[in-house]
């Protein structure tokens, strides 16, 4: 493990003297307040891949919610704070979001459940991460100042392009991880770790997300659907068996899959016509994924994923009108 890396001139080189500013005033705000702070996660994986991401996440070792109205005042922005979580957002005048956690551990119940969330140290909190991709961070103030914390391989699995859990109970403890693995490796064109698909092949057998909410289930369909490509996504939901999870009755046979290939051209096509609204893309793979199913098992589905009722009737109607469409091509003799 390599804590020592400075990634200063990297900040500066990559994301420019803006933000790195805006890092060293979260530092000295911190110094002053004697507390230690830590940005963390996707904003640390990104820099280190080189992709730009303004997102910034801190973690505080201590109270985090006093942390961030000084960073507020700081900045002259206002806070919006969840007392539970221990969490908040400083938004500054400008729209610009920092998200601010306490260092936490959390404890899960039961599989599935929300956590139940106690302050902790840096360390117990980027150990309860989901990959080791994500548990990366960069300590902002007092010794080894913006030096690179790496509990778990982190950089190593980035430079293999590796997806890796950080414990074997990780898919136990939130089923919601096994979309996530899925949208981090297509998304970075990595791969699942042997060890990590062995693990998420057990949780699927034992049907673990079947313990999750329909709203939360819905939650991962959809984020990994507003990804790059979500054809790609959706064949490897279908290789690992997670799209049975959605509905039972989702086969995608090779008439689906014709279909679903065929969406990118058509989206393409939409850009260049006068459409009253643009289609959400997300939407239309949804649609098209569920499109097959009978009536019976499309009704079962809405309810299961405990859909808001506009959306649960858009995808009826929309649906609907596809199939008497096709009806209407199929009777015209011309086409």
């Amino acid at each position: 493990m390599d804590t020592q890396k400075n990634v200063k001139s990297l900040l500066k080189e990559k994301l420019g003297q803006d933000l790195l500013s805006i890092l060293e005033r979260i530092s000295q705000v911190a110094s002053r307040s004697e507390l230690t702070v830590f940005a963390v996660g996707g904003f640390v994986r990104d820099l280190l891949l080189n992709i730009p991401n303004k997102d910034i996440d801190i973690v505080v070792e201590g109270n985090g919610i006093l942390f961030a109205s000084k960073l507020a005042e700081e900045f002259d922005g206002h806070v919006k704070t969840h007392e539970k979580f221990g969490t908040s957002v400083v938004i500054f005048p400008d729209g610009y979001r920092i998200d601010v956690a306490m260092a936490r551990v959390e404890y899960y119940e039961y599989p599935a459940a929300l956590p139940t969330v106690k302050q902790s140290s840096v360390n117990s909190d980027l150990s309860r991460r989901d990959f080791t991709i994500n548990s990366l961070a960069i300590k902002l103030n007092g010794e080894g100042a913006f030096c690179l914390i790496d509990f778990f391989n982190g950089e190593r699995d980035l430079k293999n392009k590796e997806i890796h859990v950080l414990h074997n109970l990780s898919f136990i403890d939130d089923p919601c991880r096994l979309f996530r693995a899925i949208k981090f490796e297509q998304r970075f064109s990595f791969k699942i770790s042997k060890q990590t698909e062995e693990l998420m092949r057990d949780a699927i057998k034992k049907a673990l997300v079947t313990s999750l909410s329909g709203t939360r289930l819905l939650n991962e369909i959809t984020l990994i659907l507003k990804e790059r490509d979500p054809l790609k996504h959706i064949l490897r939901m279908k290789e690992f068996d997670l799209l049975k999870f959605i509905s039972p009755q989702i086969i995608l046979d090779s008439a689906d899959l014709e279909a679903l290939g065929k969406i990118e051209t058509v989206l393409s096509w939409a850009e260049t016509i006068s459409l009253t609204e643009k289609p959400e893309v997300w939407y239309v793979y949804l649609l098209a994924i569920i499109y097959s199913l009978d009536d019976e098992s499309f009704m079962q589905m809405l309810e299961k994923l405990q859909m808001q009722a506009r959306l649960k009737k858009s995808l009826t109607i929309d649906r609907r009108t596809c199939k008497k469409a096709l009806e209407l091509l199929a009777e015209d003799k011309d086409w």
